[in-house]
């Protein structure tokens, strides 16, 4: 039995009426699903080798700071995130990255590479907000 979290997970202090309330006052459309960002989660999290750092938006309109953890600090329920930046920089200069962009180009997601971040968006339209800063 699995007993990480998973996208729908939330936090107690987590409201997840309000969230879905804030995604109709935006006229926002899903772009994303539990499926897509769970298999996205748990490859991530089978890698030994390294595991990218990420940064998400709210659709409350809250921007995270840069996170490598892959296991409980991610932005839980992902119903919640805008979209969701994963670095394609690693520290070992030798690490081949590509393999984040073949996963969310296998699992389906809207995204775009900006420079080393790849941008996959939860809901449409599409933010550019701090897209390769």
């Amino acid at each position: 039995m699995n007993t990480l979290p998973s996208s729908k997970s939330a936090p107690k202090r987590v409201d997840v009426e309000k969230i879905k309330k804030a995604v109709v006052h935006r006229n926002l459309v899903g772009l994303a699903n539990d499926t897509k960002w769970n298999e996205l989660i748990n490859s991530v999290r089978a890698r030994k080798d390294w595991q990218p750092s990420y940064r998400s938006k709210t659709v409350e309109g809250y921007v995270t700071g840069w996170d490598v953890e892959w296991y409980y600090h991610l932005p839980f329920p992902f119903v919640g995130v805008e979209w969701f930046d994963i670095s394609l920089q690693s520290t070992q200069k030798e690490q081949d990255t590509s393999w984040v962009v073949d996963l969310v180009e296998d699992i389906g997601f809207e995204y775009e590479v900006r420079e080393d971040i790849l941008r996959i968006w939860g809901y449409g339209p599409k933010s550019f907000d701090e897209f390769g800063v």
